[in-house]
Formats: structure tokens, sequence, C-alpha cells
């Protein structure tokens, strides 16, 4: 089959389980059984800066710093200092729209890296969080991924994981690491 017209297929929503598609060719009259696989947008179709390269541009930082010494997989990270204090907490955000429209039937797949660490005495609390808001929904966020282990941990790995379930109405997104 040609490549162009596979990628096509390739491309086109799932409309149906088996799609039969037929061509002439060289007199013989063939069929060929494709089962279209449904596209998967990278984060970068989704996100402005989804790696933290050089820079925070794209992100609205709130108790988050962007630090360009500290990163896994290319040149960057964000993160929260602990508040000083007994008894304090420090809750940081980075957010950001999502200015792709995202359609009810897109496969959206959330990766990423995270690291935590303390400075003498383990904290009561060391929460993680992927939220997102609905269109629908303003103000109100929901978690789609979290880690609440405590303790010194050194770079992790998440994902893919298929979080489009999440993504159930059509329009703009906000995202956040909370």
């Amino acid at each position: 089959m040609r490549q162009d017209v596979a990628e096509k297929i390739r491309k086109l929503p799932l409309l149906a389980a088996v799609m039969v598609v037929c061509l002439i060719a060289a007199g013989f009259l063939q069929f060929y059984v494709v089962i279209p696989q449904p596209a998967l947008a990278s984060p970068a179709e989704y996100l402005t800066n989804p790696s933290f390269t050089g820079g925070a541009t794209g992100w609205t930082l709130s108790v988050t710093i962007y630090d360009s010494v500290t990163y896994q997989d290319t040149a960057g990270s964000i993160e929260t200092h602990p508040a000083i204090g007994r008894n304090k907490a420090a809750i940081g955000t980075c957010t950001q729209t999502i200015s792709a429209s995202i359609s009810s039937s897109d496969i959206v797949n959330l990766s990423l890296y995270w690291k935590k660490s303390y400075v003498a005495i383990a904290p009561v609390d060391q929460i993680l969080e992927v939220q997102i808001e609905k269109p629908s929904t303003p103000g109100i966020w929901t978690t789609i991924w979290s880690d609440y282990q405590i303790g010194d941990i050194d770079w992790t790995s998440v994902g893919p994981i298929n979080v489009s379930s999440y993504f159930d109405e059509t329009g703009t997104y906000e995202y956040r690491y909370y």
C-alpha cells in the first residue's frame, strides 16, 4: 500500500473497528484489511515548552521556580521549596492553558519525570499531583496523577499513562503541576 495513503488512513478518527480498502493494481482486485490506529498527540502538540527547555516560557509559576541546573531529560525543571518555620506549608503550582482544543475522542498520554528531596527533617507531606481544569467546570481541579511518597527520592519516570478518560469534553483545558 502506498505510504501516503497508509499515513492518511492512520490519521483518520477511529470510525470502525476494521476498514476494508479496495485497490486495483496490475489488473488484480486486491483487498486489504486495515485496522486504523488512532493518532496520538505528542506533548508538544498540547503544551508549550513541556520539558522546560531553557526556561518556564508558557507556564505560570506560583511559589515555584525554574531551575536550569537540575533536570532529567532536557535542560531544566521546576521546583517548590518548603516553607520556613514550624508547621508551615508551601504549595507551589505550575500552570498552563492548553491552547489547542482537545476533542473527547482524542487519546491523551501523560509522561513526566519527578524528584523529591528534603533537608534534615522529613516533611509530614510531600504531595505531587498533575491536575486539569475542564472547560465546563472552571475553578474545579481534577487530579489525573499523584504521588504521596515521602522521602529523598531520585528522578523517577512516569508514563506514558493513558489519561484520555479525564479529557471527556471538547474544549480548552487548564493543566498544572501541584
